[in-house]
């Protein structure tokens, strides 16, 4: 939509994802029900799309978050 390429369904899917991404960052809750949460049949569907996206997995994501919180509460 932006370079008017871009689907519908990509645009939703960007969205998703985007929103997904905030709760990895602010919340525990298990992949499978953040993707549920957000939209998405399964967790697969959203780790799939989640790499395309952001080039790592939901759970790669989460871990690398959490490491640089730890950092910035400890300095």
């Amino acid at each position: 939509l932006k370079d008017g390429k871009s689907s519908y369904k990509d645009y939703l899917h960007s969205v998703r994802v985007e929103y997904a991404k905030k709760d990895l960052e602010k919340t525990d809750k298990p992949i499978g029900e953040l993707a549920l949460d957000n939209g998405f049949p399964s967790s697969k569907a959203f780790s799939s799309l989640f790499k395309r996206q952001y080039g790592m997995l939901p759970n790669e994501y989460r871990k690398m978050n959490m490491e640089h919180v730890k950092k910035e509460t400890f300095q």
